[in-house]
């Protein structure tokens, strides 16, 4: 099954178009322009995030500063020697994409879009995407080839994105709660929706028999202190079968209240697994490390979610679908499927949330995995 709104191949070109290019600053426009384009709606979705005191003005500036940060390394190692760009370019997509602490930042690698061509291939699928360009740096006529059929896929109708299966087991709830977090604390209107939920899961508890696991969207259980944990285990236990366990996402108190740890949360009976986000937004949620409030950096940490039934999730939390480096740290460990949970409450009349959801499916795509997707707007 395919749908209209696929991330477009054309995206793998753009390294491509970056080693023809005749000058540094060419090459540099041409990743820049790139970055900026599909990164252009991070203007409208800042001004509805960052706090009131932000103007459109530190928008731009953040939109700008992305673009500008994520290709610095391809103008730092852009060569004109034939013999060096294929070193030159992949120096350039590891820094950018693959290490910190560029690859914090950013909305996209073209490289992602390897999934659509090299659907089931994983590891190799990547490898055989560097060694394309490897090739192509080495040979223009190679490289022109390269990228008039990347253009003629979509054309033929070969480049559509196919809805990934979900997991076997799982029902994912979607919600639209408008505003959730991140970092604030309102014990009443983190009650109120405590209650709307359970309701809701009322109204659909037969449509969760036959399941096993119950995903709601990250940050749905707001700050989780000792009570908000009481409220959820309780309510929980009372609607859902012995056997069956919610995930949902909550806020977890640090540093004395201080900081907090924006996590998934599984629940199996009286036992609790937490998997921490390991890249919260830069700014807006991950402030530095010396920094009084925000959400704590857990960069190389566990992102794996092992389930009572031996299988593994990897867990990809909003902003981290955008980057590549959670993906990789997570398929090192050969998950079973990818479960992904996101607030986009902040970006929903923004592309943002498409390319989210695109990339999810383009790396459940590229290593032949299912994908769970479960969203707030």
């Amino acid at each position: 099954m395919t749908h209209s709104a696929a991330l477009p191949v054309t995206a793998l070109m753009i390294p491509v178009l970056w080693m023809l290019a005749s000058n540094r600053i060419s090459a540099f426009c041409v990743v820049l322009a790139y970055h900026l384009t599909i990164s252009r709606d991070v203007i409208p979705g800042a001004l509805v995030f960052l706090p009131e005191t932000h103007t459109l003005a530190d928008a731009c500036a953040l939109w700008l500063m992305m673009g500008i940060g994520v290709s610095i390394p391809f103008f730092i190692f852009w060569s004109s020697s034939k013999h060096k760009k294929a070193l030159c370019l992949v120096m350039a997509i590891t820094l950018a994409y693959f290490l910190p602490p560029v690859a914090l930042i950013g909305v996209v690698n073209p490289m992602t879009s390897s999934g659509r061509i090299f659907t089931g291939w994983g590891w190799y699928g990547l490898s055989a995407v560097f060694f394309i360009y490897i090739i192509c740096a080495v040979n223009r006529k190679i490289a022109l080839g390269f990228i008039v059929t990347i253009v003629l896929l979509p054309i033929f109708g070969l480049a559509g994105l196919r809805i990934p299966e979900s997991p076997r087991g799982f029902y994912a709830i979607n919600t639209s709660f408008g505003r959730l977090g991140s970092g604030s604390y309102n014990f009443e209107s983190d009650y109120e929706r405590a209650q709307m939920v359970m309701n809701d899961i009322r109204r659909i508890k037969r449509d969760l028999e036959s399941e096993e696991y119950i995903v709601l969207p990250e940050t749905i259980a707001g700050r989780l202190n000792n009570t908000g944990h009481y409220l959820w285990r309780t309510e929980l236990k009372n609607l859902l079968r012995s056997d069956q366990k919610a995930i949902f996402g909550a806020e977890i108190p640090t540093d004395g209240g201080r900081k907090y740890d924006n996590a998934i949360i599984m629940l199996d009976g009286e036992n609790m697994t937490i998997i921490a986000q390991r890249i919260p937004v830069p700014y807006s949620m991950y402030r530095g490390p010396f920094a009084e409030g925000g959400a704590n950096l857990h960069l190389f940490e566990n992102g794996i979610l092992a389930l009572p039934d031996g299988r593994k999730a990897a867990v990809i939390i909003c902003y981290e679908a955008f980057l590549s480096l959670p993906y990789i740290m997570s398929f090192l460990q050969n998950p079973d499927f990818i479960l992904w949970t996101g607030n986009q409450w902040w970006c929903k009349d923004t592309s943002l949330p498409l390319i989210q959801e695109r990339c999810v499916a383009l790396w459940a795509e590229l290593f032949g995995v299912p994908a769970l997707l479960t969203r707030n707007r």
